[in-house]
């Protein structure tokens, strides 16, 4: 996995009690959640700077929220694929292994201020 990511950032991880960690990787925008025995069981994906990701023709990344949880919702239920709502009040598919997390698309206001758009 270091070869394909490009190498973790040094010091960009943290290591749990129970021996799970994660770790950033340069450039890619992701971070890799690992168990016990360096087991991958995550992949964390900044909009901002990672990758395009799609879960079958549904984009994840750059899109309205509500647009997004609709079309998410529709694709698991054309599927029969349970959807729960997580933590932060996003949809979470456990048979997909899918759980999303929105945060604020930010860009500059008018006037040259940084401020957040409609996009999540």
């Amino acid at each position: 996995m270091k070869a394909a990511l490009g190498g973790p950032l040094t010091g960009n991880g943290q290591i749990a009690a129970d021996g799970m960690f994660w770790q950033d990787y340069q450039r890619t925008g992701l971070t890799c959640i690992f168990d016990r025995g360096k087991i991958l069981v995550a992949v964390a994906v900044d909009a901002l700077e990672g990758l395009l990701v799609r879960v079958g023709e549904v984009e994840l990344i750059g899109r309205v929220p509500s647009e997004l949880r609709a079309d998410i919702h529709d694709l698991a239920q054309s599927q029969d694929a349970g959807v729960r709502v997580n933590w932060s009040g996003d949809p979470d598919i456990p048979a997909w292994g899918v759980s999303l997390g929105t945060g604020h698309e930010l860009g500059l206001s008018a006037e040259g201020w940084r401020s957040r758009r409609t996009r999540w």
